[in-house]
C-alpha cells in the first residue's frame, strides 16, 4: 500500500504457496521473484506481478437485546428485541446505528408492551464507543404519551472479525417533552452481522 512493502515471504519448498490475510483498505500488488541455485533472478512480467483492491464491510443487518427498567412509581423490568442497521462512516472510528423492536413487561397491567426505535451516532475509542442520538418510545402506561426520546449508549466491542461483530452496552432514555418519570434504562448485546 501506498508504495510501501507490506511483508515478504521466502519459500524453498513445493508447493510455493503464501497465504497472506489484508484487513487495511487499499490497492495492494503482489509480485513474485524466482531464484535457482546458481543465483539467477527471474524477469518481472505481466503474470508475475498482479495488482488488487481490499475493500471492508461498511453495512450490517444488527439485532440487539437484553433487559431494560422503565421507571413508574417503582422500576418495571422490560426485556427488549430490536433489528435494524449498522454501517461504518469512518470504519473503526465512526458509525451509525439505526434499531427499532418491541419491549415486552415482566409484569402486566399497568404496563403496557412498547415500540422503540433510535438512530445513534457513535464515536469508537479503540474497543470503548459512546453513541448519542433521537429516539422514539410509545406510551408504557395509558396514563402516559408516546414521544422522542433522547438515547445515549456507552459501550464496548467484544469481537471484531471484520465481517461481524460483537457489542455490549449500556443504554440511558430521557423522554423529551414528556415528565422525566417516562425514563428508561437498559443493559443489551448487539451482534452486527
Amino acid at each position: 500500500a501506498n508504495g510501501q512493502v507490506v511483508d515478504s515471504f521466502v519459500d524453498t519448498e513445493k508447493p510455493f504457496t503464501w497465504e497472506k490475510t489484508l484487513y487495511q483498505e487499499g490497492t495492494f500488488t503482489v509480485a513474485t521473484t524466482a531464484y535457482d541455485n546458481d543465483g539467477a533472478v527471474s524477469a518481472q512480467t505481466s503474470d508475475s506481478s498482479k495488482s488488487f483492491t481490499v475493500t471492508r464491510k461498511k453495512l450490517f443487518g444488527s439485532i440487539e437485546f437484553g433487559p431494560m427498567l422503565a421507571h413508574g412509581s417503582a422500576y418495571q423490568t422490560y426485556l427488549y428485541l430490536r433489528p435494524g442497521l449498522f454501517t461504518w462512516l469512518n470504519p473503526d472510528k465512526v458509525s451509525l446505528t439505526f434499531t427499532a423492536g418491541v419491549g415486552v413487561p415482566l409484569k402486566g397491567s399497568p404496563w403496557k408492551t412498547i415500540i422503540m426505535a433510535e438512530l445513534l451516532a457513535n464515536l469508537h475509542m479503540g474497543k470503548a464507543y459512546i453513541g448519542v442520538g433521537p429516539g422514539f418510545t410509545t406510551k408504557e402506561k395509558d396514563i402516559r404519551k408516546a414521544g422522542v426520546d433522547a438515547v445515549g449508549q456507552i459501550g464496548l466491542t467484544v469481537f471484531d472479525n471484520y465481517l461481524k461483530n460483537g457489542q455490549i452496552f449500556f443504554e440511558f432514555r430521557a423522554p423529551i417533552g414528556r415528565t422525566f418519570d417516562s425514563h428508561k434504562m437498559g443493559i443489551g448485546f448487539r451482534y452486527n452481522f
